[in-house]
């Protein structure tokens, strides 16, 4: 059974934020995936979100669904009504 989707930000000392992440598990695996605005699309970053909780990076904190898609609405565009 696949566990749900995980998302994390990366903010400034303002609460401005600069990078935003996804944690999702498909078929098995895992998939750490950053959002690129360039072209609006999400970017496969395999490690990169593991390392950055192991390492304490003080910028980057999880966030619930309901924050991450009111920061990143055009990430959902695409979503199914039917989440």
């Amino acid at each position: 059974m696949n566990q749900p989707t995980q998302y994390f930000v990366q903010c400034n000392v303002d609460g401005s934020c600069f990078a935003y992440y996804r944690k999702r598990y498909k078929n098995n695996g895992l998939y750490e995936e950053i959002w690129q605005q360039k072209n609006k699309s999400w970017k496969h970053i395999p490690l990169r979100i593991i390392w950055m909780q192991i390492s304490g990076e003080c910028t980057f904190k999880q966030v619930s669904y309901e924050k991450f898609k009111q920061l990143l609405p055009e990430a959902f565009k695409d979503e199914v009504a039917n989440k």
